[in-house]
């Protein structure tokens, strides 16, 4: 492999590419295995619509449909199941409880489902450029993420493999298919993400095809959240009365 791979002119070109996919709408289908506890599989599609860190998702299964907003401070998620209509209110703390770069489940924007998101580490260096171009970041936990790229495809990301500080794979996203996003970066639109419980065994095993990406920033008013009549509510947000305060919610 050949080219000037210097850190500098990885990062411009994964901050710029991010940049372009800071807003807009993610459609996929997935199929969710979770060996643990149990063999569970879940099957469905789902659709993010996205900004500013903030996010509502429609998400439909044979398990359960979802739909969840997290407006920048709470987390409202509708879940229906047999017997079960409700919508559940928590802190926004709860509904993101792990950083950005994690991306779990399947966060919205430059993420790691669609071999973006790198650009958000706080310092990456060049590991490896032959025979394959790979970056690493360093937490402050001393776990690590190393991604293999792809330099004559807008430096996508090919595999990411997090490791915890013992060098035990945590989670590994491989990831192929790129196609080219609003006339802008490529994105990988099929990814194959796997959980490693700590015993070494898998925990989950994850697989998404992205079927519509759209790069935009979306009004205000897509985001609407409307709580009908019918539903319970249940408010696990401190010092917060269980009842529905507003019967539509939208971005402030």
């Amino acid at each position: 492999m050949t080219g000037d791979y210097t850190i500098n002119r990885i990062v411009d070109h994964l901050r710029d590419a991010d940049s372009f996919l800071h807003a807009g709408k993610i459609s996929y289908k997935f199929n969710i295995t979770r060996f643990l506890p149990d063999n569970t599989v879940d099957i469905g599609t789902a659709v993010w619509l996205y900004k500013e860190r903030r996010f509502c998702t429609d998400k439909i299964s044979k398990n359960v449909n979802c739909k969840t907003l997290y407006d920048g401070q709470d987390t409202f998620t509708i879940s229906k199941r047999e017997g079960d209509n409700r919508v559940t209110i928590v802190s926004g703390n709860k509904g993101l409880e792990y950083p950005p770069y994690v991306m779990t489940p399947f966060y919205p924007g430059p993420c790691f489902m669609m071999g973006r998101g790198l650009s958000l580490f706080p310092d990456l260096k060049v590991v490896s450029t032959n025979p394959a171009l790979a970056v690493l970041a360093t937490m402050e936990d001393g776990s690590t993420f190393t991604a293999e790229l792809l330099p004559d495809q807008d430096f996508l990301a090919k595999s990411i493999i997090w490791r915890n500080n013992q060098d035990n794979v945590i989670r590994s996203w491989n990831l192929d298919s790129p196609v080219t996003c609003n006339q802008g970066p490529l994105i990988a639109a099929h990814c194959v993400q796997v959980c490693v419980h700590c015993d070494g065994n898998i925990s989950t095993h994850a697989d998404t095809a992205i079927t519509e990406a759209s790069c935009f920033t979306p009004n205000n008013s897509e985001f609407e959240f409307v709580l009908s009549p019918e539903l319970q509510v249940l408010d696990r947000r401190s010092n917060r009365p269980h009842s529905v305060v507003q019967k539509c919610i939208t971005f402030p």
